[in-house]
């Protein structure tokens, strides 16, 4: 994972105002999930009343104006509660995109096969019920690993989407220039 993180961290050296930056890194590695990131049970989150998500690693916490937890039974856009409310500050603009749409539209890729990471934390979720605000993306980046197909036998790859958000931190990093 930290190998993933540091090769991430080279390949963004600047900071665009407006445009995604999306780069391609093709190496091999695996790592094995602990059993807490596989079996913990996440609520849904629902930002400024409208859009339901499962992650919020993208959201800067300066940017948060009111939360609100919901742990009775309560159905809201459909799903059933726990329900994290987060009211974002009236000068953020929210433009929600699934992470399939984040595929469709910024990669040029036709494997079936995705993994995708936020902010280096693996989503679970599937990639139709997780969403992120677009305008919150620093940049995209994909690795590809090659895997053998337990049914087949056969060999696949998959894709390795790395989504860094502009988070304090991340722009930080985005502007350090390593020298090797």
């Amino acid at each position: 994972m930290k190998s993933i993180i540091m090769s991430l961290l080279l390949f963004i050296s600047v900071f665009s105002i407006g445009q995604v930056k999306v780069t391609y890194n093709y190496q091999q590695f695996y790592r094995q999930p602990s059993q807490n990131e596989i079996s913990s049970p996440k609520p849904f989150f629902i930002l400024n009343g409208k859009h339901l998500t499962h992650s919020i690693e993208w959201i800067n916490p300066s940017d948060i104006k009111a939360i609100n937890v919901i742990k009775k039974d309560t159905i809201i856009l459909g799903k059933k509660s726990p329900f994290i409310l987060i009211t974002l500050k009236d000068s953020i603009q929210l433009s929600m995109i699934s992470l399939t749409e984040i595929k469709k539209k910024y990669l040029k890729t036709n494997t079936s096969y995705v993994i995708y990471f936020i902010n280096g934390k693996l989503i679970y979720e599937t990639p139709e019920e997780s969403s992120l605000n677009e305008n919150s993306i620093l940049s995209i980046s994909v690795d590809k690993i090659k895997s053998k197909d337990p049914e087949t036998g056969r060999v696949i790859d998959i894709d390795v989407i790395e989504i860094l958000t502009k988070t304090k931190e991340n722009i930080e990093k985005s502007k350090e220039i390593r020298l090797r």
